[in-house]
């Protein structure tokens, strides 16, 4: 809680939690934990009717400087993400016309 009082007051930041149950649902759906994109669409899908979706590579390919799109990142261990099952989610909204990739995503 001090924590957070300090960011809040001396930094003039906000701190906002991801309610658990969504995480929970989350992690239930893909059967470990999912990432923060996954997460995001979560929360889009339910406040809004249109989503589109950028820069979502679910990590596929050897250069690691092409995984994230905003940074460059080193090689780690990425084990506690299931990104084939984001991207079969992923897919299926995009398929039923719930959300709309950016590029168009292939199974």
């Amino acid at each position: 809680r001090h924590v957070i009082h300090k960011i809040e007051i001396e930094n003039n930041s906000q701190i906002f939690f991801i309610d658990p149950g969504l995480h929970t649902f989350c992690n239930a759906l893909l059967g470990q934990d999912p990432t923060c994109g996954f997460i995001g669409l979560a929360i889009a899908l339910k406040y809004f009717n249109k989503i589109n979706c950028f820069g979502f590579s679910f990590f596929e390919g050897d250069d690691w400087n092409k995984k994230h799109y905003y940074e460059n990142i080193k090689p780690y261990n990425m084990s506690s993400h299931i990104f084939e099952k984001e991207k079969e989610i992923f897919y299926n909204l995009s398929d039923t016309g719930y959300i709309k990739m950016h590029p168009a995503i292939k199974l």
